[in-house]
């Protein structure tokens, strides 16, 4: 009963508000004290007995299935990933995270792509800085890279068509190891002779 009430109050009144703003890290550390003194107010005699993470486990696994804040921010960061890496219908705001990543791109990618075109973080192989001077990303899409980094979300297509395979960038693709031929005098002619950009 404990963890439906913890899921209905503290998930449900979050949720929405998570989805369109992110939840600061402060917020979850608050929130998580509530959701331990409840837990602790019905059952005194469990404290220091079991560890949060077997809290959080599903029932079948010994847990008792109670909402863990942070998976659940994660979820909602890796659905706004999915929705801003929908390339075909991009929504308005998806337009608008594509130039601030680009502005936030790291100090050192800023030198070696000058003078390229960059079009996307998950199909080049270039950074974004989430904290500092060059970071002007907001909370929501700061935490959304930051979730891409954590569990390693890369473009990896089975049996993409030639059309797709033909609309990646060239330069600094992604599968590349090394991207020593850029700077060569054909890559030069290539690229600013003839406008060459994509495969």
């Amino acid at each position: 009963m404990r963890p439906t009430i913890v899921q209905a109050v503290v998930g449900g009144r979050s949720l929405f508000r998570t989805m369109a703003q992110g939840m600061p890290s402060s917020i979850v550390t608050a929130l998580n004290d509530i959701i331990m003194a409840f837990w602790l107010a019905c059952d005194p005699c469990c404290r220091g007995r079991v560890s949060i993470p077997t809290l959080h486990a599903p029932k079948n696994a010994g847990g008792m299935n109670l909402l863990n804040l942070s998976r659940r921010n994660d979820a909602v960061s890796l659905m706004r990933l999915r929705s801003y890496l929908r390339m075909a219908d991009r929504a308005p705001w998806a337009l608008i995270a594509d130039e601030l990543i680009k502005l936030s791109m790291t100090a050192g990618d800023c030198r070696r792509f000058n003078g390229f075109r960059i079009d996307n973080m998950f199909l080049q192989g270039w950074n974004v800085a989430l904290k500092g001077p060059n970071s002007h990303l907001p909370p929501a899409i700061n935490n959304m890279v930051r979730v891409a980094r954590k569990y390693g979300v890369r473009f990896d297509g089975l049996w993409p068509s030639v059309d797709v395979r033909g609309a990646l960038p060239l330069w600094f693709h992604f599968a590349l190891d090394s991207h020593s031929g850029v700077n060569t005098e054909r890559a030069r002619c290539m690229r600013l002779t003839h406008g060459i950009q994509s495969v």
